[in-house]
């Protein structure tokens, strides 16, 4: 049987001198490990895509419950997110997040999405503060949780809003809001 689909490479892990196992995120079957074999070598068509941080459009051979990469076409390799530290830092961490919140063969088209325009944004934004933050609340966002930003969360009040936050109330909160939950101890 043979699937096609869109992934991105989370990690390779070298298999033998010319073989590497590729734990990927598909677009159409979620997160799943694929042996591609002779993927390290110099002249295979399957190198370029078994890079970590490359978008492909991938065809996989099943057998056994095993998939095995058999074709693959790039789509972006994303190779100038490894141009500078801070960029490589934080298209790690995106990577690192999908593979650990992603389950094995669970399809969410909304998370491979996000990590498709934050990958691809990463490459040509250097605010890397607020593109973390922005994919941080997306995640969020992904997985029911709204956390209120705008508003104090507590008192519903648009005024004075601080640097603080409660967990409890779901968002920012208001200085008086603040003092109240840390008298409390609740903060």
């Amino acid at each position: 049987m043979h699937l096609q689909t869109e992934a991105i490479v989370l990690r390779a892990t070298k298999y033998s001198e010319s073989d590497v196992i590729l734990n990927v995120y598909t677009q159409k079957y979620g997160k799943i490990g694929v042996y591609a074999k002779n993927a390290r070598r110099l002249k295979s068509p399957l190198m370029s895509s078994a890079q970590v941080f490359a978008h492909s459009n991938m065809m996989i051979s099943t057998y056994d419950g095993r998939f095995r990469l058999s074709k693959s076409e790039l789509i972006n390799n994303n190779y100038n997110i490894t141009a500078e530290f801070e960029r490589i830092n934080l298209g790690y961490y995106y990577l690192q997040f999908v593979e650990k919140i992603g389950q094995e063969g669970e399809v969410n088209l909304k998370l491979f999405n996000l990590l498709k325009s934050a990958l691809e944004a990463l490459q040509q934004n250097n605010n890397y503060f607020l593109q973390k933050i922005t994919f941080d609340m997306k995640v969020i966002d992904i997985f029911g949780y709204k956390p209120v930003v705008d508003r104090c969360a507590a008192c519903q009040k648009f005024n004075d809003i601080g640097n603080l936050a409660d967990i409890s109330s779901g968002g920012r909160i208001c200085a008086a809001w603040g003092a109240r939950v840390s008298f409390l101890g609740l903060g």
